[in-house]
């Protein structure tokens, strides 16, 4: 079951909190347009919901940073078979 406020689609935040952890109030001077076009691109119902949403990406966009850091380097395996129909791919192995 999604959260209140969960872009769609999504059925949990991407990245849970500790265990036990609650959160926190926090205040902010956040430009409005901001808050409203991100509540708009990930279908958020809050601006809270937007802000955790946009974390959550910060943080996972991360990790697959890290995750392809740590994979240069190693051979390449195009196990969908679609690298080709990119544009701008080159083939690899």
């Amino acid at each position: 079951m999604a959260r209140p406020g969960t872009p769609r689609g999504a059925s949990k935040a991407l990245i849970s909190p500790r265990a036990g952890e609650k959160p926190t109030r926090k205040n902010h001077f956040l430009y409005q347009s901001k808050l409203d076009l991100a509540k708009e691109i990930l279908g958020a119902a809050t601006e809270t919901a937007a802000l955790d949403a946009a974390l959550d990406m910060v943080i996972y966009g991360e990790a697959l940073a890290r995750g392809t850091e740590a994979m240069s380097g190693e051979e390449y395996h195009d196990v969908l078979g679609i690298a080709s129909e990119i544009p701008g791919a080159a083939p690899r192995g």
